[in-house]
């Protein structure tokens, strides 16, 4: 049982302007979370939960296989968490939610 969603993008160009409709939806529905979260929700952490509170923002050069390695990792190792069955959830556990996203940059002149 999963709790999150991952879009594999097709080779052609119908398919490829086809995936682009879930992610749109994607980020219309989380552009405004992490400004939402930290105004509202980490003002009022307990301190256990505000250290844990993080972002990340690192440009990478890679190949195209390798931002899809990280994803099957990152969701490797969470996958334990997300489907966990509602009944073994440890005392103290709450919501966290975790974004990622891969954004190629255009390929107008060498890597920075």
């Amino acid at each position: 049982m999963a709790r999150g969603f991952r879009v594999e993008v097709p080779e052609d160009d119908e398919g490829r302007a086809a995936a682009l409709v879930p992610a749109a939806e994607m980020f219309a529905r989380t552009a405004e979370l992490p400004m939402r979260r930290l105004t509202g929700t980490a003002p009022e952490l307990e301190p256990e939960w505000a250290r844990v509170t993080g972002s990340n923002n690192t440009r990478v050069v890679v190949t195209p296989e390798e931002p899809v390695a990280f994803k099957d990792a990152f969701e490797a190792l969470v996958a334990p968490c997300a489907t966990r069955d509602p009944a073994e959830v440890p005392d103290g556990a709450r919501g966290v939610r975790l974004l990622g996203y891969a954004l190629p940059e255009a390929s107008d002149g060498p890597p920075a």
